[in-house]
């Protein structure tokens, strides 16, 4: 029998891209400045009504405009900032002020096509520590996408694991450390399964190759 490394999987993130929140703008602010704005929720510049923690939204008034839903206007995810524990329903506000000094508040009303659910069946994935091997995507984000030859929680073939994680870690090796704590706690007992503890980062979406 192998040690393992128990992975959860939070849902409930974000869908990310440029502009991927535009069509749920319930409330637009008005008398906005022209310019890219990263808010972020972990900084108090967006509040929600939900469980959601530790996106940030980028937003971009265009010149011109004073408005997010004028034309060239967007609101999309900050790469690598999803967050996780959102819900459709969910409000995420933009207070007064934050779109320039004189904006309104806007407010964004999550649909489905806002959020995901990344987890497997029962919300977690097993990785055999034996065969671990951890490697960044060349062309992405720093730390934000890892590659795991690992099992599903049924067990069977040996596959490898697609996974994204949120809030991204600042550097390659801080995501090797926090792994490495996890990997030694699950070696250092025979036969144990661990699980893999990142803090307030978590693994938000898992696919399987």
């Amino acid at each position: 029998m192998s040690n393992y490394l128990i992975v959860p999987v939070e849902s409930g993130a974000l869908a990310g891209g440029a502009d991927s929140l535009k069509s749920s703008l319930s409330t637009d602010t008005t008398l906005g400045t022209p310019g890219t704005y990263v808010l972020s929720q972990s900084n108090g510049d967006i509040t929600t009504n939900g469980s959601g923690k530790f996106a940030s939204i980028i937003c971009v008034i265009a010149a011109g405009q004073t408005t997010l839903s004028a034309t060239t206007g967007k609101v999309g995810v900050a790469a690598g900032s999803q967050g996780y524990g959102y819900a459709v329903g969910d409000t995420i506000t933009i207070p007064a002020g934050k779109l320039g000094a004189t904006s309104t508040e806007a407010v964004l009303t999550l649909v489905s096509a806002d959020v995901f659910d990344g987890a497997p069946v029962a919300g977690e994935i097993l990785v055999e520590v034996d065969d671990l091997a951890l490697v960044l995507c060349p062309g992405v984000a720093e730390a934000k996408i890892q590659y795991l030859h690992g099992y599903d929680t049924g067990g069977g073939t040996p596959r490898e694991v697609y996974m994204i994680i949120s809030p991204s870690y600042p550097s390659a090796q801080a995501l090797t450390n926090a792994f490495s704590d996890s990997i030694s706690k699950c070696i250092s007992a025979e036969n144990s399964q661990n699980i893999l503890d990142l803090g307030d980062s978590k693994v938000v979406s898992v696919s399987f190759g």
